[in-house]
């Protein structure tokens, strides 16, 4: 599982106060979504790597020919 990041000390402050008045049941859970927007960095998808399982689009010529 990937480690949360916050946007600053702050955010990352701010966060876990909101996160401990949601667990408390003094903030519902519209409202803890909204700070997560507001805290932490969005998680970007790493980029599609080729399927290293797959044939070469060309083969190699054969040695000796």
């Amino acid at each position: 599982m990937a480690k949360t990041r916050f946007k600053s000390d702050a955010s990352a402050a701010i966060y876990s106060a909101v996160s401990d008045l949601h667990r408390a049941g003094l903030i519902n859970a519209k409202t803890l979504r909204e700070y997560h927007e507001l805290c932490v960095v969005p998680v970007q998808k790493p980029a599609d790597k080729p399927d290293d399982s797959s044939p070469p689009d060309c083969e190699a010529p054969a040695k000796g020919d």
